[in-house]
């Protein structure tokens, strides 16, 4: 039997990111909560104007929601203070926030009826009634709480976002959220500075949401094993953030025009494991060399 060499490649990460229009990120006739004691709320009714209804945002949500019962329901304006997401602590900086793995949180406000309190499980992250976003479908999942209202069911089956929306003012590739957060500010990150000065740029950074200020973090390849004796099985394992979703690409011969292709087994983006590594053997056919990358790729971008 021969041996076969495995090579790794360096990791790469998805391309830079458009800037979105401002409107609902959410579809028409995928848009409908539901409330026992109410009826129907639908979270893209194109009104006060149109394109107000729900976005479902990287780390803050904002729109409006309407109910012929409860009237109008505001989930936030879309300017955090802190431009990340809202404190929640005030009636002008308030909204619903994403965590950025799907999980919802905060307050949205209804004239009629109060606050709905989207965060009602921050202190239960497991529980399977929180109200959350599949980052691989875009479903809706879980209830939201109004004193007044009740439970507002979220898993309707025919609630779901086609996008998850970015803003990205200066049009670098990078949110400014993630710049806000690391630097406070629009500017000092660009697509081609490394803050940090390791094996990553700024924006690679962003793509695969690892810290630009420390140098030890970055997306990158930690144990490539073979799984099987004539060498057709590679278990391959890097590091990982539950808010993205990963590509496993591979190659026999590098001096081809176009000489990737995406992992037989997992053909579209999947997402992390538990934890801050993920784990995939890939099967391939035998050749005396094989290369593999992987790619950090930004959820429900369209």
């Amino acid at each position: 039997m021969k041996t076969r060499t495995l090579l790794l490649l360096a990791t790469l990460c998805a391309a830079p990111l458009a800037l979105h229009a401002q409107q609902s990120t959410l579809g028409e006739g995928d848009s409908y909560a539901w409330v026992a004691n109410f009826g129907w709320i639908e979270m893209t009714p194109n009104r006060p104007s149109a394109g107000d209804g729900f976005r479902f945002g990287e780390f803050s949500c904002s729109g409006y929601l309407w109910s012929a019962t409860i009237g109008w329901i505001h989930c936030g304006d879309g300017t955090p203070a802190d431009n990340i997401s809202y404190a929640n602590s005030s009636n002008t900086d308030y909204g619903v926030n994403h965590s950025g793995t799907g999980d919802l949180s905060g307050l949205a406000w209804s004239a009629n009826t109060g606050w709905i309190n989207f965060g009602w499980a921050t202190l239960d992250p497991g529980n399977p009634n929180r109200p959350r976003v599949d980052l691989g479908t875009g479903n809706f999942a879980g209830y939201a709480w109004s004193a007044t209202c009740g439970w507002i069911n979220l898993g309707t089956g025919i609630l779901k976002t086609d996008t998850m929306a970015i803003t990205d003012s200066d049009n670098d590739g990078i949110s400014d959220a993630y710049e806000y957060a690391y630097t406070n500010g629009l500017g000092t990150m660009t697509a081609i500075s490394n803050s940090d000065g390791d094996a990553a740029s700024d924006l690679k950074e962003y793509l695969a949401l690892t810290n630009p200020l420390d140098s030890q973090s970055f997306l990158r390849v930690t144990a490539i094993t073979p799984v099987n004796p004539n060498g057709t099985a590679t278990s391959l394992t890097w590091t990982s953030s539950p808010a993205r979703r990963y590509v496993v690409e591979r190659s026999n011969d590098l001096g081809q025009t176009n000489p990737w292709h995406p992992s037989p087994q997992d053909p579209q983006s999947f997402g992390a494991d538990n934890g801050s590594a993920t784990t995939r053997t890939t099967l391939d056919v035998a050749a005396p060399k094989r290369f593999f990358r992987i790619k950090a790729v930004v959820p429900l971008q369209p």
